[in-house]
């Protein structure tokens, strides 16, 4: 195999890491290869579509906060709402983007959390 790639496969399954960030790069994502899912979506569909894919998935989290992951899932609502922006900051989805960011927001008090996403 060439040395010159890009990604770095593990050899063993709990690598890379033993501390979890749940949000920002969760294990189970990387525990065979060095690349996250998000990127190579990114580098095989467009931004328009990964735009879109990224507000459906805050969509998700936030819809279903309250019977399953509280919290975390209000978290990585917020990550993939920041990373539809960082993907696709001018287009159209500027207006779902601070509907569900009002949305986020309330469920956010539910924590005690001041959010000003």
């Amino acid at each position: 195999m060439s040395e010159d790639r890009i990604y770095t496969f593990y050899d063993d399954p709990e690598s890379p890491s033993d501390h979890e960030d749940k949000i920002n790069h969760p294990n189970h994502y990387a525990k065979s290869c060095s690349l996250e899912c998000i990127d190579v979506m990114c580098l095989l569909w467009d931004n328009d579509e990964m735009a879109d894919y990224c507000m459906i998935n805050a969509f998700k989290y936030i819809w279903r906060y309250k019977h399953k992951n509280g919290l975390e899932d209000l978290r990585k609502a917020e990550w993939y709402l920041d990373k539809a922006h960082e993907i696709c900051p001018t287009s159209y989805r500027a207006d779902r983007a601070i509907d569900l960011r009002r949305i986020l927001k309330e469920a956010f008090k539910d924590y005690g959390v001041n959010y000003e996403g």
